[in-house]
């Protein structure tokens, strides 16, 4: 069997059900090289929305509702996880729609969980069932009973959690730019002339720690530093991308043309 492709698709790249298309052909591509667990955010603005609402419940009940807030944001993440099912059963590929909460055991504060435990068992047998699956991502179930998040980034971590359980996989972290660079290349106050900032082939994870924060939940990057665990980060088109772990730091040379 070819090796298990991990893509954590996050809401900048499912910016709507406009995207779903792109992301199902990227998804296609992938299957055909093997089979694909792909881990879905909430399009965005959801989960704001949601916790938003949550918050707004619980001041004027003027009582914790910490368990409900976890339910309605989970709301976010598995409506996307459908629409990208459904859009993949329109281009001919099934897909298999894995229950966090069957697949993870969280603890502590509901809203802001670490992880206890994966079942590998319900894991294989949701890849069994389909070529290819999709999980949505940021939630489970918490020790004490009910929904509880992975705090703000979590889907990030639910695509860890499942590439360490899955030991082989590969996990490439999907988001709006092609890798992490040494500054932001979409910065418009860069001044005009200077050279673009360049793009780190490898990361250590105490790099990544620093450098990566705002692209990767910094909750993930220790998680994988403390299990060795090495990881993509990536746009969703191509194969172009920094590894992320116990690695060197090691930067793309940066060609520069010159007029003639």
């Amino acid at each position: 069997m070819s090796a298990l492709t991990i893509l954590k698709l996050g809401s900048s790249v499912l910016t709507g059900r406009e995207a779903l298309p792109a992301v199902v052909d990227a998804i296609r591509l992938a299957a055909a090289r093997g089979p694909v667990l792909a881990v879905v955010s909430a399009f965005p603005g959801e989960t704001d929305r949601l916790l938003a609402e949550g918050r707004r419940a619980a001041e004027r009940g003027r009582r914790d509702c910490e368990e409900a807030v976890a339910t309605a944001v989970a709301i976010g993440e598995t409506a996307a996880a459908v629409a990208l099912a459904l859009e993949l059963a329109a281009s001919g590929v099934e897909a298999a729609v894995g229950e966090p909460r069957r697949l993870l055991t969280l603890d502590g504060p509901r809203l802001d969980s670490r992880p206890l435990a994966v079942s590998t068992g319900e894991l294989a047998r949701l890849l069994e069932r389909q070529r290819v699956a999709i999980v949505p991502g940021f939630f489970g179930e918490s020790a004490a009973g009910g929904t509880a998040l992975l705090g703000r980034g979590g889907s990030d971590l639910s695509a860890l959690l499942f590439a360490r359980a899955l030991s082989g996989a590969r996990c490439r972290l999907v988001k709006d730019v092609d890798g992490v660079y040494e500054s932001d290349p979409g910065d418009p106050t860069v001044r005009p002339g200077a050279l673009p900032p360049r793009r780190y082939r490898s990361l250590s994870y105490a790099t990544a720690a620093r450098v990566a924060g705002a692209l990767v939940q910094p909750k993930a990057i220790r998680f994988a530093r403390t299990r060795r665990l090495e990881f993509e980060v990536g746009a969703l088109a191509g194969d172009a991308g920094t590894r992320v772990g116990a690695l060197p730091d090691l930067l793309e040379e940066c060609t520069v043309e010159v007029a003639s």
